[in-house]
């Protein structure tokens, strides 16, 4: 089944199309770059970003930019649902197999399939499960097996619009797995944590103190710890 799940990974294409008029007037389209495999599912993944976050309006607060996501993601699927379907639908019936076998094995094979993952193709996931036809069945798997497990939000407005969407809609389940759960109440995983936390505090200040820009990019709160030095409850 996995053979088949990268058979059909490689098998899917991404054009971009170029429109071009010629002197009679008649307009022509010409495929000007492609991508194949993996490197399609980044592409399309990047398109669907760029088409939301084009489409967002200045006053629109989070929770119409949500509804907005939501509202573009099944038109925009429409245009690679011969593609993207096929991939959901294998994925579905591997994670289907794996719920009904409930062997020892179980975990790890989830491990396995979820590793194979590109970040590019959990978020088409996130989005199919939330508002495209993943959410009827495929749903229920995601947050069961944690198959958002390694699914990396970017640091933008809309990657925030997107963790909150897997968070309410799917449950923080979908993106941490039991046995992480387990690992982070580990005392020397958070002592590592609270070092962190402490030490990106010491650089704040020193940038602050010292009127230097603290603006690189970076989230300074740890999400393991409550602020600075204390754990999340």
């Amino acid at each position: 089944m996995l053979d088949r799940l990268q058979q059909t990974i490689a098998d899917t294409d991404f054009f971009v199309v170029q429109s071009v008029q010629n002197e009679d007037g008649t307009v022509d389209e010409r495929t000007v770059a492609s991508q194949s495999g993996q490197s399609a599912f980044y592409e399309i993944s990047q398109e669907l970003r760029l088409f939301i976050s084009e489409n967002f309006i200045a006053g629109m607060g989070p929770e119409a930019k949500k509804g907005l996501a939501v509202l573009l993601y099944p038109g925009f699927y429409e245009g690679y649902k011969d593609d993207l379907g096929h991939f959901f639908r294998q994925l579905y019936h591997i994670f289907r197999y794996i719920d009904e076998a409930g062997d020892d094995e179980q975990e790890r094979f989830v491990k396995i399939v979820r590793a194979s993952l590109t970040n590019a193709q959990l978020l088409l996931l996130a989005y199919n499960v939330i508002a495209g036809e993943g959410r009827i069945k495929f749903s229920k798997y995601i947050s069961d097996y944690s198959i958002l497990h390694n699914l990396g939000f970017e640091d933008d407005e809309l990657g925030d619009i997107e963790r909150a969407l897997v968070i309410e809609r799917l449950g923080q389940s979908a993106l941490v797995s039991r046995t992480e759960n387990q690992d982070r109440l580990q005392a020397n995983f958070l002592a590592r944590e609270m070092a962190n936390a402490h030490a990106k505090q010491e650089l704040r200040d020193f940038l602050n103190n010292n009127g230097l820009s603290i603006n690189y990019g970076v989230k300074w709160r740890n999400e393991t710890l409550n602020g600075f030095g204390q754990k999340a409850k």
